[in-house]
Parts: structure tokens; C-alpha cells; sequence
């Protein structure tokens, strides 16, 4: 029965302990509308999937919550008076809009979604002297419904697919004037290529464009085409523009550009993650900034084209299908890879591997050869120096950072790794200390064998202690990573340039430039957290038995 308890114990104590990973984790599976809820969400949520629009989106409003202020018998007497008023209010000031939402895919989430919605924005303006008399509130939110709630709550749950104005800039940054052909000017240029999609100009959050109505049940995507002249060159072109109303189903629009016999090709996706309009942005060349949103178009060499003229253009819009998985998949991981994308992450893994290793290999080798000086030979003055050594543990680091960043600089290191790693090549008192006490450890009848059988000092400290004392060397090996990955004073110290920066500065860096972006920041603390927790989680057995074992005679 006492070990149960113990277990019982333990199990909730690592529950508790690991709810900041939890959130962190899932926090960074988010999007931005998950995060500033209260209360807080702790499972990401799975986004509504469709294949048809416009579209009646089933999860825009949670179940109609009960009010802090009621209740529960008072909030389940209440509720279902409070659901019919509100869908008749729907029914006397939306009449346009039912009749739209009867014709519109996954029509059966309009009455839920609807009076939820309402309902959302009704009890914030429920006043005091209502919630002390309850049986007064269905009256209350049959006189406060106001058309502004009813648009509110239908823009939230209406998910429509809206393509607006291409526009061109030149290099100057102004806008190039564009001579469309086909069915017009302006958005009306757009035309159906293939797959299944009819477009109608609508005004939505009052902006201009052409709404998509498509179906992909039957389809993986449909294209969308706009041919036009410009009195510019892709040379002369800083960037192309195109507002687009997302439909939040996370299916994804590739563009290709045709002009002069050439075919450029964006090089990644946009994916409808919101719900709202936003400008994308697509250039020929690449952006002097690493973490620009603007979408580099590449010439596709293979891509055939009947766009001959320098002066004629041809944009194709691509609409790619997302299964159910693909949905939930690009939206769990789209933080993972705009972070990825925003910093250089391959150059500052790389960059902290370097040190790191460097770090371990100095911290193992170094000390354990400086520990079994001290624990197994006899020499002059040997505790003196011992003891100097442990002397230099009470010293605090901030004394010694002038003088050794002078040192650093003047050598020529400054800007480089070798302030990182070097240090190490010269021992650590601490991991001295470690590896000494577990050496002390070992029987002096196996060093008096070997040495019978001709061993000499380097002999026996290389081939018979350091297999001895392997969980002691694990530890420092353990402990020596965790420090190198996690530091971050060395590289605010020591570097200027962004070629030499390593995860913890090159996360620092990226955090001060998306401090808003919460999804994005917990995804970047999730990559920078995931090796130590996998390190001691493999590693753990090594670790104890290293730190435990050590200074138990033998």
C-alpha cells in the first residue's frame, strides 16, 4: 500500500509539473483568436472543414455559456425561452439573410451558430439590476437584439472565399496602371480557367472583389486566371498584390505569373487561415529581409506558356484542395513553420551544435583528465591547488566578463564562436570537482593491476578509469549541453553578426520583433525547449546515478 501511494504521488507530481510544457505546446497549435479567450482553451481547435462556399461555420461560437451571474437551475430554466427569442429576432431582422444562409453549404449550423452568437454580445450589456431579478432578462434580450449584433454575428459565422483588385507596384513603389482583358477591367477581370467555381462581384467589410463560389467534393482544386498588359517588365516590377477574403478552411492558393515566354512560380503557398481580408504580397526578387511576408517568384523553366509578349501577363490563381488531415495538420504546425521561415533556423542549429559539441567535448575531456591529476597522482602542493581551484567556483562570473571580453577582443575573437566553446578547453571547477569525487570512488587495487601490468598514468586514466566512470561522465556531458544550449549571455556578449548567432540569441532576436504574435513565440519556445526535455528524458539514468554515486567510497 506504501508503494502505491508513492507511485500515486509521483504520477500526479509529474501531471502538475508538466502543464507549462502542455501549454506551451499547445498554445503554439493555436491561432491568434484561440489565444486571447477567457477562459482559456487549453486543446487547440480543430478547424471546420468544408469543401464548399460560402459555407455556415459550425464551430465560430462555443455553446451558449451560462452567465457567472445566474445559476445553474435559473440558467436551465432560462435558456431555452432565450434561444427561440433570439432565432426570432434572427427570423424579423434577417429575413435577406436567412434566405442567403438556406442556399449556403452546412445551412443546419445557421440557427445554433446564430443565436450563440447573439447571445455572446447580448450579456455584455445586461445590467446589474437584471441579473438580481432573472425572470426579467428574456424580455431584456428581446429589445437589445440591434441590427449591428445581427451583422456582427453573421460576419462570424458567414465564411465566404473573395478575391479582390490585383494590383501592380514598380520599383518606385508606385502603382502601375494595368490594361485587363477579357470580361472587363478591374476585379472583373478574373475568369473560371477550370474546376468547379462561379464568381459574382459582392462588397464584403466594404471592400470590392469577386466572391468564389466553389465545390471540391469532387475536385482537388480550381484555377483562376487574369490576363492583362503592363508598361513594365518583371525586372521593373517591385512587387504584385492581391487582397483576399480567406474562408478559414485552410485549402491553399498557388500563383503562377506568365510573361515574355517565361512561367514564374510562387515559392510557397498561401493557406485561407483567417476569415478576414488580408494583402499578399508576391516579388520576382528576394526581400533584403529574412522575415518579410512577401511570397518570391521563381522561374519555372519546365512550365509551359503561350505569353510571348514582354509586356503581357497572365496570373493564374490555384485553389488546392486540403483533406480533413492536411487541414488540421497546416493549422497545428503553421506556427512551426512561419517561425522556421522568419529566422535562418538551419544556420543557428547548426551554429549551436557546433558550440555545443565543442562545449561537451572540452568539459569531458579536459576535466576528467584535471580530476584524475587530483584524485590519483601524488604531487607537490596537490590539495593547495585543489583548493584553489574550488576557490575560483565562489568567484562570480560578472567580475570576470570585462576583463575576459577585453582578452576575447583583443585576440581577434570577438564576432566569432570561439568565445562560446573555448572556455571549455580549459576546465570547469565544478565538473573537476564531480568527476574527482567519483574517481576517488574506484578501488586503488585495479590502478595498482594495471600499472603490474605496465600501464602508465595516461594509460590507466584513458583505458581503465574513464569506463568506470561513464555515468559521472554523462552527467557532466548532460549538464555541459543543457548550459551551451541555453545560454544566452555569451552570444549577447560576444556576437554582432546574425551569420554567428545561435538559437537561444536568434530566438531572442526573433521574439523582440513578434512580441504580439503568441502562437509564434510558443512555437519558437516549444523548438528551443524540445532537445533538453528529450536529453533528460533519455538521459535521466545517467544523470542521477552520476550525481548519486558520487563521493560513496567504494
Amino acid at each position: 500500500m506504501r508503494r502505491f501511494f508513492i507511485h500515486v504521488a509521483l504520477i500526479i507530481g509529474c501531471v502538475v509539473f508538466s502543464f507549462p510544457f502542455f501549454w506551451l505546446l499547445s498554445t503554439s497549435f493555436k491561432g491568434d483568436k484561440e489565444i486571447g479567450v477567457f477562459p482559456p482553451r487549453w486543446i487547440p481547435q480543430v478547424p471546420w472543414y468544408a469543401v464548399q462556399s460560402p459555407f455556415i461555420s459550425g464551430n465560430a461560437y462555443e455553446t451558449m455559456s451560462k452567465p457567472d451571474a445566474l445559476d445553474a437551475p435559473t440558467w436551465a430554466r432560462l435558456r431555452p425561452p432565450i434561444e427561440r427569442i433570439l432565432w426570432r429576432q434572427v427570423e424579423t431582422q434577417g429575413v435577406v439573410w436567412m434566405k442567403q444562409a438556406s442556399g449556403m453549404a452546412d445551412s443546419d449550423n445557421f440557427r445554433p451558430q446564430m443565436t450563440r452568437g447573439l447571445w455572446e454580445q447580448v450579456k455584455e450589456v445586461v445590467p446589474e439590476t437584471i441579473w438580481r431579478n432573472p425572470d426579467e432578462l428574456p424580455a431584456f434580450v428581446e429589445r437589445s437584439v440591434t441590427p449591428e449584433m445581427m451583422e456582427k454575428a453573421w460576419n462570424n459565422v458567414v465564411r465566404v472565399l473573395v478575391v479582390g483588385r490585383l494590383q501592380v507596384r514598380d520599383v518606385n513603389n508606385d502603382a502601375v496602371k494595368l490594361g485587363f482583358r477579357g470580361r472587363g477591367a478591374g476585379v472583373k477581370a478574373w475568369q473560371v480557367k477550370s474546376g468547379s467555381a462561379q464568381l459574382a462581384p459582392v462588397t464584403v467589410e466594404k471592400q470590392e472583389g469577386w466572391q468564389v463560389n466553389y465545390d471540391l467534393r469532387d475536385a482537388s482544386q480550381f484555377v483562376l486566371t487574369c490576363d492583362f498588359t503592363a508598361p513594365v517588365t518583371p525586372d521593373k516590377i517591385s512587387a504584385l498584390s492581391l487582397p483576399i477574403h480567406c474562408d478559414e478552411t485552410w485549402h491553399r492558393l498557388l500563383l503562377t505569373v506568365e510573361n515574355g515566354g517565361k512561367v514564374y512560380t510562387a515559392q510557397r503557398p498561401v493557406w485561407m487561415n483567417i476569415r478576414t481580408w488580408q494583402d499578399v504580397e508576391w516579388v520576382f526578387k528576394e526581400p533584403p529581409y529574412r522575415g518579410a511576408r512577401s511570397i518570391v517568384l521563381r522561374p519555372d523553366p519546365q512550365a509551359p506558356t503561350d505569353v510571348r509578349g514582354a509586356y503581357d501577363y497572365r496570373v493564374t490563381l490555384t485553389f488546392l484542395k486540403a483533406s480533413k488531415l492536411r487541414a488540421a495538420f497546416d493549422k497545428y504546425f503553421y506556427a512551426y513553420r512561419e517561425t522556421v521561415r522568419y529566422v535562418d533556423f538551419w544556420l543557428l542549429l547548426s551554429n549551436t551544435l557546433k558550440v555545443v559539441f565543442l562545449n561537451v567535448l572540452g568539459h569531458v575531456l579536459v576535466c576528467s583528465l584535471v580530476a584524475y591529476g587530483f584524485a590519483r597522482m601524488q604531487f607537490y602542493g596537490r590539495e593547495v591547488l585543489f583548493g584553489l581551484v574550488l576557490a575560483t567556483m565562489m568567484l562570480p562570473a560578472d567580475v570576470t566578463r570585462i576583463p575576459h571580453f577585453i582578452l576575447m577582443k583583443y585576440v581577434g575573437w570577438y564576432d566569432t564562436l570561439k568565445p562560446l566553446w573555448v572556455g571549455a578547453w580549459f576546465g570547469s571547477p565544478f565538473f573537476v570537482f564531480l568527476l574527482r569525487q567519483f574517481f576517488l570512488t574506484i578501488p586503488k587495487e585495479l590502478e595498482d593491476a594495471a600499472k603490474i601490468d605496465g600501464c602508465n598514468h595516461f594509460g590507466i586514466y584513458w583505458r581503465v578509469m574513464l569506463p568506470l566512470v561513464k555515468p559521472a561522465l554523462a552527467t557532466v556531458a548532460i549538464f555541459s549541453f543543457m548550459g551551451s544550449w541555453n545560454d544566452f549571455s555569451g552570444p549577447l556578449i560576444y556576437l554582432s553578426s546574425s551569420d554567428h548567432y545561435t538559437m537561444a540569441y536568434g530566438l531572442y532576436q526573433f521574439r523582440t520583433e513578434h512580441t504580439v504574435e503568441h502562437s509564434l513565440l510558443m512555437a519558437a519556445a516549444t523548438i528551443m525547449a524540445l532537445p533538453i526535455i528529450a536529453l533528460f528524458f533519455f538521459c535521466q539514468r545517467y544523470m542521477i546515478q552520476g550525481v548519486t554515486l558520487t563521493g560513496l567510497k567504494g
